[in-house]
This record gives C-alpha cells, structure tokens and sequence, in this order.
C-alpha cells in the first residue's frame, strides 16, 4: 500500500536524550490533546509510559522511530520522524483531513535494556500470558539483571466531526477497524469511538513474525482504576467495555533468546488509545 500520499504538518519536540530508556516494566502509549475534534483539524500527540504511578509524559522519540504515519478517510501517509522541534514541547503535531476516525501511531526501533531480574519476572507473572511462555521461564531468567530486547508499537484513534463534539450523530468508520500494518498491531475489529457502553470489543493482535500465539490482553481505565485481563487465543480475543472514557489495551510477547551475545529475552509490545463516548440521553429530556 502506498503511504505517502499527500503532506501532513508535523512539528516534533526535543530530541530524546541519547541511551535513555524506560524500565522493562514500563508500557508507552500515545496519548493526543483530545480525542474527538471538529472539522478538519490539528491533533497534539505525545509518548507516555504507563508506570506503577499512572501515565508520564517522556520526551518524544522521534529519531528512534522505525515509522511514524497517520490514516483517515482511506489516507495513510508516512510521517517524518527527524522534522524541526517546537521549542518547549514533547509532542508531535499532525494535521488530520476531513471527519472520520483516524489513526496515529508507530514503530520504535529495537532497543536493548538492563533489567532487574525480579522486576522482569513479577511483569511476565502480571500481564504476560502463562500460556505464552515457555513451561520453564523461572529458570530462563539467571543473575540479577536481565538483557531485553525491546520491541514496541503503539497506536491510538481520534473522532473528527463536522459539528460541535459531542453533537453529531455518532457512525461508526472503516478507518478504525482497518488493519495499518505496524509491526505489532492491536487492531479492533469495531470503530471503539461510537460502541456503547457495555458492549464487547472484539480485537485482532498480530506480531512481527507470522506466529499467532496465545497472550493475555489487558485493558485499563485509568478514571476509574480498572484493570480488564482477558485471554486472546491465537490472536483472536475481546473485553467488554463496562464505562465510557479513556482506554488503555496492551498486549506483551516475551521470549527467551537462544545464543544471542546481545540479550538474553526478547519482549514485544503493542498498545492501543481511545475514548469511548458517554451514552446520548434520550430525547425530550430523559435521564
């Protein structure tokens, strides 16, 4: 499919600081201004890392992207990722084109992290399928730290509207159930910016090699503090989305290397952002 098809305005913060990384433990997700705008519109995104302590912003990682892009309206056009900065800010600005759902997201390049060993194994017990790792990991992870390979993609979906947000009548797009082809993807299978509340979300989770594997989905609210783990069989999976507001879906592949003088585990990753809306009160002044 051909990417490059019309120009975006992109304005990328500072540069990241050259060999700083997260913790293994942590999650990065793409995190917008706002998920539903009006008309045609600019879209403020920056990086975050899910912690123990909730969400923080980190310096956007522009140089280390393998592939930044964006989709709307059947539109899927590549973005730069070494653009000129805006003084003071850590976050990519990415003109979208006419209403619709759109995506953004990317590709980082694989990067290699010392990890405490305790740390390492408490996250593959937390929100690594069983399922998917080997009968006996325990003994694969040796000594007190951990060389991983980290491999990450994230993604999340806006609404663009003709009328004021919140006041047009929600359709659900083909733009958001679309498969983009990220290196790991996360893609829902219906468009999460129109479900219902209360309804599943039935989602496809494919890797960057052809294997489909069984691994365990985990969906956060943060306004609420809920914490949805739920098993995807052979890429195939679903959570029932029981409130509106944020979403934060993950899923982690952790493998252990074989005869690789650079690390000793490999973890691949892939997220998902979007808000679900509140649902419309009936007409004539119903509660």
């Amino acid at each position: 499919m051909q990417r490059n098809l019309r120009p975006f305005l992109v304005l990328l913060a500072a540069a990241v600081a050259a060999g700083t990384r997260a913790p293994a433990q942590t999650t990065t997700f793409l995190i917008p201004d706002r998920y539903e705008l009006v008309g045609e519109g600019e879209v403020a995104v920056h990086a975050a890392n899910r912690t123990a302590d909730g969400l923080r912003t980190i310096a956007w990682p522009g140089r280390d992207l393998d592939w930044l892009y964006s989709r709307t309206a059947g539109t899927q056009t590549n973005i730069p990722g070494e653009t000129s900065a805006r003084s003071g800010e850590e976050l990519v600005r990415i003109a979208l084109g006419q209403p619709d759902a759109a995506l953004v997201g990317f590709d980082r390049r694989p990067w290699i992290e010392q990890v405490p060993a305790a740390d390492f194994r408490k996250f593959l017990e937390g929100d690594v399928a069983a399922s998917a790792l080997p009968a006996d990991w325990t003994s694969r992870i040796k000594g007190e730290t951990v060389r991983v390979r980290r491999v990450e993609s994230a993604k999340l979906v806006v609404r663009m509207t003709r009328g004021a947000a919140g006041k047009e009548e929600a359709r659900g797009s083909a733009t958001a159930p679309s498969k983009v082809g990220q290196r790991t993807e996360i893609r829902p299978l219906v468009d999460p910016t129109v479900m219902a509340v209360g309804s599943d979300l039935p989602l496809r989770i494919s890797w960057a090699d052809p294997s489909s594997v069984d691994t365990t989905i985990v969906a956060r609210q943060p306004a609420t503090g809920t914490r949805i783990a739920a098993l995807s069989r052979k890429g195939a999976g679903w959570f029932t989305v029981d409130a509106p507001g944020e979403w934060l879906v993950e899923v982690h592949r952790a493998k252990p290397l074989m005869g690789d003088s650079a690390a000793d585990w490999e973890l691949e990753t892939a997220t998902l952002s979007f808000v679900v809306p509140a649902a419309a009160k009936p007409a004539g002044g119903g509660k």
